[in-house]
């Protein structure tokens, strides 16, 4: 059930259950990080592994400080900076966070989303909300209202709408440990916000940090460190074949019964399309999606968008 009641979306988490909510990001499946039996639900509904990390939702710092043992001046200047927006930072969790949110981990990751409904609701409630995307596991995530409840008809789901989201990715994940005298920051998932971005934000603070070098190794992780960081994910439910940029490829004939996937040529624009075109596509009657990568996916701004799409991606040719 669709509705812009923030009441009734209290009313719900107040008794333990699960409530779709909207973000500037994607909508998310919400449960109260207090009550162990919503966030059973939030897999159950999902079909999600419990082995996958849950982002937690707060309404400002004083919120994120209670949920960790680690908060630093570079969680501080990066929170005033970014909060409310597409930022989850990954910290040391304390015993407030259950270990089901984490997967086990002993690190949480936390956000303060930008929409004003959802932030009404957590100042409402008063206490912090776990919330993947609001999906069944590994298929496209939802950006409007309508999405969440084509997905979940059967479940009789109450869903917050707070019209289409603005930036139709989801948020940025930086990991911030210490190691030393040296902060060490990594980014877990890529998004809308980058790492020049976050350098710009702590420039006063740059002899206290450092980019934790990436090491190129072709073993797979066995576990996620944090949401989205699966090999697969976001799928569509026709299959989507991603063709990259100067590769040698024959485009399929008409008759195949194939649609192409186009995007803007706006990274912001891109990803505010993404997850509904790549829906629209699937409702298309095709059997097959084809998206030709452009040439200008090189650019560091489309990193994101490239990285969706390929995971999104049945078949990357070339």
């Amino acid at each position: 059930m669709i509705t812009r009641s923030v009441a009734k979306a209290l009313a719900q988490l107040r008794i333990s259950n699960v409530v779709a909510i909207p973000t500037e990001t994607v909508y998310g499946l919400a449960a109260s990080i207090d009550s162990l039996k919503a966030l059973r639900k939030i897999f159950k509904i999902k079909k999600r592994p419990f082995f996958d990390p849950l982002i937690v939702h707060v309404n400002g710092i004083p919120a994120a400080k209670k949920l960790t043992p680690d908060w630093s001046i570079i969680s501080q200047k990066l929170a005033e900076t970014f909060w409310p927006g597409p930022l989850t930072l990954v910290l040391k969790k304390n015993s407030r966070v259950n270990e089901l949110i984490t997967s086990g981990l002993p690190t949480v990751g936390i956000r303060c989303p930008q929409h004003v409904m959802t932030l009404k609701l957590l100042e409402m409630i008063d206490v912090p909300l776990a919330a993947p995307s609001a999906n069944l596991f590994g298929k496209t995530s939802p950006t409007r209202a309508q999405h969440v409840e084509q997905e979940f008809r059967s479940k009789n789901l109450l869903v917050l709408d707070g019209g289409a989201c603005k930036i139709g990715i989801e948020s940025t994940i930086l990991k911030v440990e210490k190691k030393k005298n040296i902060w060490l920051l990594e980014i877990l998932r890529p998004g809308m916000l980058g790492a020049d971005e976050i350098d710009k934000a702590l420039i006063k603070l740059k002899k206290l940090y450092q980019w934790k070098k990436q090491k190129i190794s072709k073993k797979k992780p066995l576990l996620p460190q944090a949401a989205g960081m699966l090999e697969h994910h976001y799928q569509p439910s026709i299959p989507l074949f991603y063709v990259r940029a100067l590769t040698q490829y024959k485009v399929p004939k008409a008759n195949e019964n194939k649609i192409d996937l186009v995007l803007s040529t706006k990274p912001s624009l891109a990803a505010r399309q993404l997850y509904h075109s790549m829906r629209t596509c699937a409702e298309s009657g095709a059997k097959k999606i084809y998206f030709f990568e452009p040439k200008y996916f090189s650019k560091s701004e489309w990193a994101p968008i490239k990285e969706r799409l390929q995971k999104a991606s049945t078949k990357i040719i070339g």
